[in-house]
């Protein structure tokens, strides 16, 4: 009885600092190894991440690029246990050319009226393969914060504005609408929110995204980030412990990486700030 429910909350429970290898089969959508939808009730849920083999698959589409966006990791929101597509905060990803991969926040919403869909994705960030990745999806209130590295935070709003996410994981899938065109590898680590605190002391300046359909809209984008930034605000004030300037550097929907030509593509406009800790 005893080894029985050692194994049960070793099943329930993944370990942190125990790094998986998942592999997304031909043909496939379901990665094996990817983990079980559990419940979960939390205020932050973190990965590092690698890409590994064949994470460039634009080489086996003849029509490519084909920008699909597929899923690393989430969980379902606001009290939601079954579909993943009405209330749901994810990481996703796509292989954009070459070695280059782009990673996005994405978010279904019942009020999301996006082409007969209820999603939206905003870009974070540009890696490339074997780079290891430190990227988490947090609440705040009614919004979500996806963060990349520790300086890159894109928020989005949320269903519900519970003081938790409450809802069961969502773990890797290929797609999309296509399945995997090879045997795709993924290294897959969990990491934890004190440890992210402790990375994200005093790494300034830091980038910060309000993603929306309309948000260019905005005439006065630094009193938007007052109205609608609090509570990132008083995080950034405690990463910095002391005062921060914030910057708005304009209204970006295609946006370029530091470093590469590489644009994202087919994502929604965000108000990008620069906050610096002086």
């Amino acid at each position: 009885m005893a080894k029985i429910l050692i194994l049960i909350f070793t099943l329930s429970f993944p370990i942190l600092g125990h790094t998986k290898t998942v592999t997304c089969k031909k043909g496939k959508h379901r990665c094996k190894k990817a983990g079980l939808p559990w419940p979960i009730k939390t205020n932050f849920r973190g990965k590092k991440i690698s890409f590994q083999q064949n994470t460039d698959y634009q080489k086996y589409w003849q029509d490519a690029p084909y920008l699909q966006v597929n899923k690393l990791f989430g969980l379902t929101d606001c009290k939601t246990y079954v579909s993943s597509r009405k209330k749901s905060a994810m990481i996703g990803w796509r292989n954009l050319e070459k070695d280059q991969i782009e990673i996005l926040a994405y978010v279904h919403r019942p009020d999301i009226k996006n082409s007969s869909k209820n999603f939206y994705h905003a870009p974070i960030m540009i890696t490339k393969k074997n780079v290891s990745n430190k990227i988490s999806i947090s609440n705040k209130s009614n919004y979500y914060i996806y963060q990349s590295g520790m300086k890159s935070y894109t928020i989005f709003k949320r269903a519900c504005s519970h003081s938790k996410m409450k809802g069961r994981q969502i773990n890797h899938w290929f797609g999309g609408q296509r399945t995997a065109p090879a045997n795709i590898k993924i290294s897959d680590n969990n990491f934890s929110k004190s440890e992210y605190d402790q990375e994200s002391k005093n790494k300034f300046p830091k980038i910060v995204r309000f993603a929306g359909k309309e948000i260019c809209q905005q005439s006065n984008p630094l009193q938007y980030f007052k109205q609608h930034g609090s509570e990132i605000n008083r995080q950034l004030k405690n990463e910095c412990n002391r005062s921060i300037q914030i910057e708005f550097e304009g209204c970006h929907k295609n946006v370029s990486y530091q470093g590469s030509q590489v644009k994202s593509q087919n994502s929604l406009a965000s108000l990008t700030y620069k906050v610096s800790c002086i």
